[in-house]
């Protein structure tokens, strides 16, 4: 074989080795590139879905809470129960009056016999 032949393919077959090893680690980094961004994507959808599951749990618990309408009326309720309970405190206090006047006279009364 001819030397200036031969060097020409030398040539050739390092040109092609070199493109091979260029092409090869291309694609190995946007391999990797690829599989990072897939756990990355996967780690989302986990995170969402923990989420999703928190909110269903959470929507799931307010819909048991008192809406406004029924947190008025149970104020009004309470400020109804508060203004009777206000005049039955005052109707015991004249009832303990007149037991106390009641036993009162019982004793003097006691006294005098």
């Amino acid at each position: 074989m001819d030397p200036a032949i031969y060097q020409e393919v030398k040539l050739w077959a390092g040109i092609g080795q070199w493109i091979f090893n260029a092409l090869v680690a291309a694609y190995l980094w946007f391999a990797r590139k690829q599989t990072a961004t897939n756990k990355a994507v996967s780690g989302a959808y986990a995170r969402i879905e923990q989420t999703e599951k928190s909110i269903i749990r959470i929507n799931g618990e307010l819909s048991g809470l008192p809406n406004q309408r029924q947190l008025e009326t149970l104020g009004e309720n309470i400020r109804s129960l508060t203004s009777e309970l206000g005049e039955t405190k005052g109707r015991l206090e004249g009832l303990n009056r007149v037991a106390d006047l009641m036993n009162e006279f019982l004793i003097n009364q006691g006294g005098k016999r």
